[in-house]
């Protein structure tokens, strides 16, 4: 409890302007004030009455949180071939057998893995078969930078997106099997921090929790086994059917649940917040199909202010 003990006067005689004033305002540094200065964050439950609540009315606007939302919800294009060369595909590699007799074969290898998306960091994937994560550009309205004011909070990310492609799957007799010809639209999260600063996929090896993919939505073939002939492909571009829509969230500063010796009882992360500084999130887009169509509802941030339980 702050005790206040204020300059004092006789009734009758003349006061002084330097104690009239230090009254109201004189920088204060010890529990006992001797201004009302005390008032700009030095009260606390003690100098309060018994009865008396604090509500919400009595707290500063941003004085606890603070946020923002962004959004696009017109179409956004994107196309394969134009800007995502690569992306989700296979490329043939041919390697010497020594034998014997030596003999050239031909292998199909796949440029990305799913999993651990881009583990050599900023490496571009097309040089980097273990990663995938170069080919992924921003989409506008998916993004959001915000300056975090206090210094230890937690930032809770939440966005709604829609997107949808004309992607099949092809066969040939000189390519892979279906499922690995399957031609895809794929969105992910990338957030950049103080001591991150170049943009990344969130969490340990850039695990899919933050990636999500629409599959083949129309199918066609020039091999029997099952797919339609190419006279019978009925293909139908952009069949709002087979879109997807993805209401994500990612909280900054807050760990998930470690796992322990009993799977019924995890052991809570380590929470402690992020620092002050300048953040910022951005869902990104990579596809193989021919047109990919993205309509971006919202990316929102609210930053909580978080402090440790005051003791008195």
């Amino acid at each position: 409890m702050t005790t206040l003990n204020l300059n004092s006067f006789l009734d009758g005689a003349a006061a002084s302007g330097t104690d009239v004033s230090e009254n109201f305002y004189d920088p204060q540094s010890a529990v006992v004030a001797t201004s009302f200065e005390v008032i700009n964050g030095w009260m606390d439950s003690g100098n309060t009455e018994p009865t008396w609540t604090m509500d919400t009315y009595h707290l500063q606007p941003h004085a606890l949180t603070e946020g923002r939302m962004v959004g696009a919800t017109l179409n956004h294009d994107y196309f394969g071939e134009a800007f995502f060369k690569d992306f989700n595909g296979y490329k043939k590699v041919e390697t010497i057998d020594a034998g014997p007799p030596p003999e050239t074969v031909s292998e199909w290898v796949y440029i990305g893995e799913e999993g651990n998306h881009g583990a050599s960091g900023i490496v571009p994937a097309r040089d980097n078969p273990t990663g995938e994560h170069a080919f992924f550009t921003p989409i506008p309205g998916g993004g959001i930078t915000f300056f975090v004011p206090f210094s230890t909070a937690f930032v809770v990310l939440t966005w709604n997106i829609r997107w949808t492609h004309d992607g099949e799957a092809i066969m040939t007799d000189d390519s892979p099997g279906v499922s690995l010809n399957e031609e895809r639209a794929a969105v992910r999260l990338f957030v950049k921090t103080p001591s991150q600063p170049v943009a990344a996929p969130p969490g340990a090896n850039y695990a899919d929790n933050y990636r999500r993919v629409i599959g083949q939505v129309n199918v066609g073939g020039t091999v029997s086994g099952g797919l339609a002939a190419p006279d019978d492909r009925r293909s139908t571009r952009f069949d709002f059917s087979r879109h997807r829509e993805w209401s994500g969230h990612y909280i900054l500063g807050a760990a998930s649940a470690q796992p322990s010796a009993n799977p019924e009882v995890p052991v809570p992360g380590a929470n402690n917040g992020v620092s002050a500084g300048w953040y910022s999130a951005s869902l990104r887009i990579a596809t193989s199909a021919k047109q990919a169509r993205v309509q971006v509802r919202s990316m929102r941030y609210i930053c909580f202010k978080l402090e440790a339980p005051s003791e008195s």
